[in-house]
């Protein structure tokens, strides 16, 4: 606990780092919470708080889900809200780091202890409760693992939830209909598509909510969210996770494909849906996010980290391979 609150305040996660306009998003959440306590609704709030402090809002896309900020208003407070996301994201850490002793031995699972507790360090960070990529970055985290440890009834349902925290978790929902499919496992890919079915309805009630509240006189952005960010871009948003914010930026160069080789030599279905997950949301980072909105490494960067849990065993094995010589550990079972 002491080194989670220790690394917290080195995690970048904050309104200054966090911003778009004006004095940043973070801040921008916080006092749209603090409109919706005062009895607005939520688009009425989001609207007034938007237009406020410059942003754009012709578009659908610059208006947060509202589930979220549903939920934190009627909370006695935010601190509330925080303490649930510091207990599941606990709750994740650790049925991971017991996946990963289930999967590799206690070797594997002490390093990927360690890089569970700087990796989910920004949970403890007051206020980012009020960041919907965090939550469902944890929350991803969370359905990874109990996938992994068998419960995949209660693993659906934290994707679900997440897909509903931010759309970009429907990566992760594909990802789980593409591996239920392999497996043949019919009833859960129905249950992942009933996932996206009702997520698309509650999509467009929200699209429709936003065209009710959208005025002529409301600003759009010259700029499309189609940036081509590239390489530059996704090294950008792998900064914000514990383990990657604590060295400087050119060391992300190589971080991330050591990263990424160790998810990619993760076996199993466990480590598919870990790697296929970060891949498919690194491609799309590739292509979609403007400069500012790094902080949407959140979503995939906890799984991102797992791959350096399994990095050494990987790179052991490209060099045995070059060698000659048989794989000896991780020991998976």
């Amino acid at each position: 606990m002491l080194l989670l609150l220790a690394v917290a305040a080195k995690v970048p996660v904050s309104p200054e780092n966090i911003s778009s306009a004006g004095d940043g998003d973070l801040a921008l959440f916080r006092r749209i919470v603090a409109e919706m306590q005062g009895g607005a609704s939520y688009y009425a709030a989001a609207h007034h708080q938007l237009v406020t402090s410059g942003y754009g809002t012709q578009s659908v896309f610059n208006w947060r889900l509202p589930g979220l900020a549903l939920i934190l208003s009627v909370m006695p407070s935010l601190d509330v809200g925080q303490w649930i996301l510091i207990a599941i994201a606990v709750l994740a850490g650790n049925v991971m780091v017991w996946v990963l002793n289930q999967q590799g031995g206690w070797r594997l699972a002490s390093l990927g202890g360690v890089v569970m507790l700087l990796s989910l360090a920004g949970a403890f960070t007051p206020g980012t409760v009020l960041l919907s990529e965090l939550v469902a970055g944890v929350l991803v985290l969370l359905s990874v693992a109990l996938y992994g440890s068998g419960f995949r009834r209660a693993g659906l349902a934290a994707g679900a939830v997440a897909l509903f925290a931010r759309e970009f978790a429907g990566i992760y929902i594909l990802v789980c209909i593409w591996l239920a499919w392999r497996a043949k496992r019919w009833r859960e890919l129905s249950a992942c598509a009933a996932v996206l079915l009702v997520y698309g309805a509650y999509f467009l009630w929200h699209y429709g909510q936003v065209q009710l509240h959208v005025t002529a006189s409301d600003r759009g952005y010259a700029e499309d969210w189609i940036q081509f960010g590239g390489l530059s871009f996704v090294l950008a948003t792998s900064a914000f996770n514990g383990f990657f914010a604590l060295l400087p930026t050119p060391a992300h160069a190589v971080l991330l494909p050591v990263a990424l080789l160790g998810l990619l030599a993760w076996p199993g279905e466990t480590g598919a849906r870990a790697s296929l997950t970060v891949l498919a949301v690194i491609i799309v980072f590739a292509v979609v996010g403007k400069p500012f909105n790094t902080y949407w490494g959140l979503i995939y960067t906890p799984l991102l980290s797992l791959g350096l849990a399994w990095a050494p065993w990987a790179i052991a094995d490209l060099m045995r391979g070059a060698l000659g010589r048989r794989r000896t550990e991780p020991q998976i079972g």
